[in-house]
């Protein structure tokens, strides 16, 4: 389901000792678009963001209608004006000129023009916020009736979030999923969530492709709304809530209405955060 989509972060930090070290590539932060999309083997990229902390998202276009955008995302270093990416090639800019060279056998290096900006956290809500996390523990609540009137209640604890499993919990507690639903999210166990002051973010499975989706940060509050067909199931949904920090890890409390077969139910989350480098 799209719970784990919607775990995007802001912070509400209590004092500037529980703040974290800042994100190992802060320095390099930028986006890069291109003037037009750039043919890379089976791609078309239509932009890349290299993030405060060591990831890459290249976003491209497709012939064929999908869920959510589509995205490479992965590691990437930098050495001697050359970001290399992993996966994917290298990348060298030179004022708005952007020359990909890719690491696939027989690839040409492509230069192009771009718009690169450099966005920058606002404050330290944000710089703490601009970082890779992984799910060291969850509670999610749910509450909510049935189109047929049956009541929706329990909360549960997690040690991870594999969506397959808080399915089969959901379902438990009175949730009408089907087979055919739960097919649909076997796969999904989420490995990592990165976060960016461009206000993007992403969620990475183990066995799927990753998820791209754009958050909302004001002070210490965020907001995020779920856009139908983002995720298998649910056909909407917003998330609201803040977090706290202690050193590189950050607790999330959250509240969530979700919308599955045309029906509205509320969840609330409770998140343990660590950060992954």
């Amino acid at each position: 389901m799209g719970l784990a989509a919607l775990l995007a972060v802001s912070c509400n930090n209590k004092d500037n000792s529980a703040n974290p070290e800042a994100p190992a590539t802060q320095e390099w932060a930028q986006l890069i678009k291109f003037s037009e999309p750039v043919q890379i083997g089976a791609y078309a990229f239509q932009s890349v963001e290299l993030t405060e902390s060591s990831r890459y998202i290249a976003e491209y276009v497709t012939s064929k209608a999908s869920a959510g955008a589509n995205i490479l995302y992965g590691k990437y270093t930098y050495a001697n004006g050359t970001f290399t990416l992993d996966g994917l090639g290298s990348l060298k800019i030179d004022g708005n000129q952007v020359t990909i060279n890719p690491s696939s056998a027989g690839g040409s290096p492509v230069q192009v023009p771009a718009t690169i900006t450099r966005p920058s956290a606002k404050d330290q809500t944000a710089v703490n916020a601009c970082r890779n996390w992984s799910i060291s523990k969850i509670i999610i609540g749910i509450s909510g009736k049935t189109k047929d009137g049956n009541t929706v209640e329990g909360d549960k604890m997690f040690n991870k979030l594999d969506l397959k499993e808080f399915a089969d919990f959901a379902k438990r507690i009175g949730l009408e999923i089907s087979d055919e639903d739960l097919e649909k999210i076997s796969k999904y166990n989420v490995k990592e969530i990165c976060m960016t002051s461009a206000g993007s973010f992403v969620v990475e499975f183990a066995s799927v492709d990753p998820f791209y989706g754009t958050f909302s940060l004001n002070g210490s509050n965020f907001t995020f709304t779920l856009s139908p067909d983002d995720f298998p199931i649910l056909s909407g949904g917003k998330i609201t809530g803040t977090l706290n920090f202690s050193g590189s890890t950050c607790i999330l409390e959250a509240a969530a209405s979700l919308v599955y077969n045309e029906v509205t139910y509320s969840a609330t989350l409770n998140v343990s955060l660590t950060e992954v480098k």
